[in-house]
């Protein structure tokens, strides 16, 4: 069954990250689904880090942490 990583501000609308930004965050996690995982300014070194391999969507979460301080992060099935 296939699910779509999707990321959201806290009481905002979700939107959809790609599966690579998905699958590199549940290495990050210990493999487990990525379910309410909340990430904050603490995080923007590591995706700052997925930028510069060219991570796609890890540039798009920096600036929605940057403009909500906090996002909840959900795989949906």
């Amino acid at each position: 069954m296939g699910s779509t990583l999707k990321v959201e501000p806290m009481n905002r609308t979700k939107k959809s990250l790609p599966d690579d930004l998905k699958f590199i965050l549940r290495k990050k996690l210990g493999g487990r689904t990525v379910l309410n995982h909340r990430m904050d300014e603490a995080d923007i070194p590591y995706l700052k880090g997925l930028v510069d391999c060219e991570v796609k969507g890890a540039f798009d979460l920096i600036e929605m942490i940057e403009k909500y301080d906090e996002v909840v992060i959900d795989e949906e099935f």
